[in-house]
């Protein structure tokens, strides 16, 4: 993915008349206390920025010249940057070492919607199709780099980059992610879904064996 943010919140602000606008708040995934603040005003052509802040707060607020200085910002500062904190273990004012932040890490129902985002609507023709697709291909990416170090490395499979690795099991949970939201289907109870039946299976001394409903 070209850009590393995904969403933790979302609110939004009265601007008369009856109508509103939705704020979105995301993280960024290299720099965890940087977050930026993104408006969609329903008109159908998606989030505009407004402005990138620091949480804690190491300087000021870099608004987009069309929010510097609106009676708006403030509130709408205050307001992302309380749900910006609420990943952090660290209070404000607390002085202890921020050079590696430890926050709270992104849950499945989360990372969905955030996938949702850069994700192509339900009606494009054969959507279902490029997702399988696509989410074989990823596999297949692993499992080609998994093959390569069998030849070349002799199978020693510490010489797998990390980072590498990352990155190719975040695009199979791409479309992992958008696949089960084309059926309705939330991530976070897929992943539920699956411990339960495992531990289940555990309980009944039936991990091993074959056939789905054992």
């Amino acid at each position: 993915m070209a850009d590393h943010w995904y969403l933790i919140g979302e609110f939004t602000r009265d601007i008369g008349m009856g109508d509103t606008i939705r704020f979105l708040v995301e993280r960024n995934t290299e720099d965890p206390t940087v977050h930026g603040i993104s408006c969609d005003e329903g008109t159908g052509c998606g989030s505009r920025p407004v402005g990138v802040f620091t949480e804690p707060e190491t300087c000021p607020t870099n608004w987009r010249p069309a929010w510097d200085g609106d009676p708006m910002s403030p509130g709408i500062e205050a307001e992302a940057r309380d749900i910006a904190c609420r990943g952090w273990p660290l209070q404000r004012g607390d002085t202890r070492d921020l050079a590696a932040p430890t926050i709270g890490r992104m849950d499945m129902d989360e990372y969905q919607k955030a996938a949702l985002r850069t994700a192509a609507t339900r009606e494009k023709p054969h959507e279902v199709f490029h997702l399988l697709l696509g989410l074989v291909g990823e596999t297949g990416e692993i499992a080609e780099k998994a093959k390569k170090i069998v030849r070349d490395e002799g199978g020693d499979f510490s010489r797998w980059d990390p980072e590498d690795l990352k990155k190719e099991l975040g695009d199979t949970l791409w479309y992992l992610a958008v696949l089960a939201d084309y059926f309705d289907l939330p991530l976070g109870e897929v992943a539920e879904h699956n411990i339960a039946k495992l531990a289940d299976r555990q309980r009944r001394g039936v991990l091993g064996g074959s056939g789905d409903d054992r």
